[in-house]
């Protein structure tokens, strides 16, 4: 009796059909796990670069528009006339869309970036020995003009509000925590860098009058819009 021959197509066919067995798949998948462990990190570090490039870019575009303002209202900071000092800083962007200068979806955007304390903040208020008794975003606001700055500058007048640790992709605030990561700050002067909380501080260490908070770099810090953030 002949044998019979199997043609290449149906033994390619057969092979096909047969698939992995379960040692087979249990080893692919533990490659496909360690290859992923490996990547992940650095994928998750190209990201947030390219996420602070991108924020660097904007505050830079808020920083401007800022100064526009500035020119228009006797070198007044956005003021956007909140009841406390808290409100007028994280609102900032109001007073500009208020002006014609924002629409909602500019508005929305620009709405992660903080206004420093001191460019709403009675500079009298935050001396050492004269700081109030509770917290300075509940001070009510003053309006600060840019002439109070000393220039050049090296006071903070913008930051992002949050980053991200560096094994989190959770967001926190961008100050004032130990292992917190850099984030873009536009100073007075219309420049604008990526720094961590820390480098500003103009003596290397961290001195904050409670309860007022007065004292945290680019946020708050001494001697309002004239004193230093680094």
């Amino acid at each position: 009796m002949r044998p019979t021959r199997t043609s290449p197509v149906r033994a390619w066919s057969l092979a096909g059909r047969r698939g992995f067995s379960l040692p087979e798949l249990v080893v692919v998948l533990g490659v496909l796990t360690i290859l992923v462990g490996l990547l992940l990190p650095s994928v998750r570090q190209t990201w947030h670069q390219g996420r602070l490039t991108s924020l660097l870019g904007e505050i830079q575009q808020q920083a401007a528009l800022v100064e526009m303002y500035g020119n228009e209202h006797n070198d007044l900071y956005p003021f956007a006339g909140f009841d406390t000092v808290g409100d007028c800083a994280r609102k900032w962007y109001e007073a500009l869309v208020r002006e014609g200068m924002l629409d909602d979806r500019a508005a929305e955007r620009a709405s992660v970036f903080q206004l420093s304390l001191c460019m709403v903040y009675d500079a009298r208020r935050m001396e050492p020995g004269n700081t109030p008794d509770r917290n300075a975003w509940d001070e009510p606001p003053v309006p600060v003009y840019r002439r109070q700055t000393r220039l050049p500058a090296s006071k903070g007048m913008l930051y992002w509000l949050y980053t991200y640790e560096k094994r989190s992709p959770w967001p926190h605030t961008w100050c004032c925590y130990p292992d917190s990561s850099p984030g873009p700050v536009a100073m007075a002067d219309g420049s604008a860098l990526i720094g961590r909380w820390m480098d500003f501080l103009p003596d290397g260490e961290l001195v904050v009058d409670n309860p007022s908070g007065v004292g945290y770099p680019v946020i708050t810090t001494w001697y309002g819009v004239a004193g230093r953030d680094r």
